[in-house]
C-alpha cells in the first residue's frame, strides 16, 4: 500500500476529534464529487436522536460581509431535537488548519472570527 492509500485509509476510518462527543458512522456524499481525498461522517447525539438545530453565530454580526448571515463561524454546536442535549460540532480555536498551526507557533491566534455569547439557530 502507498502512502496516499494509506492517507486515505487513514482519513476514512478515523473521525476528526471535534465530532467525538456524537455517534458517528461512515457515511457516502449525497452528491457527486470530485475524485479529491474525502471522508464523510454521519453524526447523531449520544441518544440516538438524529434530527435538530445547528446552533453558532452569523458572520454578519461580526462583520460586514455579503451574504453574512446566512454564514456560521464557531463555535458551531449540534441541539438534539430527542433529548435537548447540545453537542459542540467544531471550535475553530481548538480544531482545524489554523488551530494546529497555532499550536505549533504560539498557540493564539487561530481563528480571526469567533462568536461569543448565546448561539442562533440555523
Amino acid at each position: 500500500m502507498g502512502e496516499t492509500d494509506r492517507i486515505t485509509q487513514l482519513l476514512q476510518t478515523t473521525p476528526p476529534a471535534c465530532v467525538a462527543g456524537f455517534r458517528v458512522t461512515p457515511a457516502k456524499l449525497p452528491i457527486k464529487w470530485d475524485d479529491s481525498t474525502r471522508s464523510v461522517w454521519r453524526l447523531a447525539c449520544r441518544c440516538g436522536g438524529e434530527h435538530g438545530r445547528i446552533l453558532g453565530y452569523p458572520l454578519g454580526d461580526y462583520k460586514d460581509w455579503p451574504d453574512g448571515a446566512d454564514c456560521f463561524i464557531s463555535p458551531i454546536g449540534f441541539e438534539c431535537a430527542a433529548c435537548g442535549a447540545v453537542t459542540e460540532v467544531i471550535d475553530t480555536e481548538q480544531h482545524g488548519y489554523h488551530a494546529e498551526l497555532a499550536k505549533r507557533e504560539d498557540g493564539i491566534g487561530s481563528t480571526k472570527y469567533r462568536g461569543e455569547g448565546p448561539r442562533t439557530a440555523w
